[in-house]
Formats: C-alpha cells, sequence, structure tokens
C-alpha cells in the first residue's frame, strides 16, 4: 500500500491483515458483512450508517412505565445477544466503549 497526493507517492508498505481503512477495497469488502446485519433484528427498527448500527426498541402505551423498563432491558439484553454472535460469526467485533443507550419516553400521571 502507498499514498499518493498529487505528483508524490510515499513508500510502499505490506499489509499483512485486512484492508487499509477508509480504502476502496476496505469499502467493499466491509459492505456485505454488514449487509444482512438489519435483518437479524426480528421485529426491530434498525438502521445502518457507514459501520455504525442503531437499534430501536419500543415499549407499550398500555402498560406501567416500569412493566415497559422490565421489558425494554429483558428485548436489549436479547438484542446483544444476537448482535454479538453476529459480530462473532463475522468476525467483526463491536466497540462496547462507544456503545450507548438512550431512553426516551412520555409518561403522565392518571
Amino acid at each position: 500500500m502507498s499514498i499518493h497526493y498529487g505528483d508524490s507517492v510515499s513508500r510502499a508498505i505490506k499489509v499483512q491483515v485486512g484492508a487499509p481503512q477508509g480504502s476502496i477495497p476496505a469499502a467493499t469488502l466491509f459492505r456485505p458483512h454488514i449487509h444482512f446485519l438489519p435483518s437479524i433484528f426480528f421485529r426491530l427498527a434498525s438502521h445502518l450508517f457507514a459501520d455504525d448500527l442503531a437499534i430501536l426498541i419500543t415499549g407499550s402505551l398500555e402498560n406501567k412505565f416500569s412493566v415497559n423498563i422490565a421489558y425494554l432491558e429483558d428485548k436489549a439484553k436479547e438484542t446483544m445477544i444476537v448482535l454479538e454472535k453476529y459480530a462473532q460469526d463475522k468476525l467483526l467485533p463491536v466497540n462496547v466503549n462507544k456503545t450507548k443507550a438512550i431512553l426516551i419516553h412520555n409518561v403522565t400521571a392518571p
């Protein structure tokens, strides 16, 4: 691999594993690995942008807030297990330090 900028070319470096980050081959090879990722989350909405994944888990308006929280926690755990298995099968590490959860709710007292 070498870097080309204008008429200048860096010295060549042998790539031992994978493809250089940001290169066309890296993007081309990465895309098939994540193409089917949204389909593994049954009955959940998910969104992919580059290598970022957002998974939406919704509760029910008919349930009490505490029941919804318990349901959402259980569903999130199940979803993370599915994601972990997919990542292991495809040899795609998940950066746990960048993993975030957000709870959005509208609770009104009766």
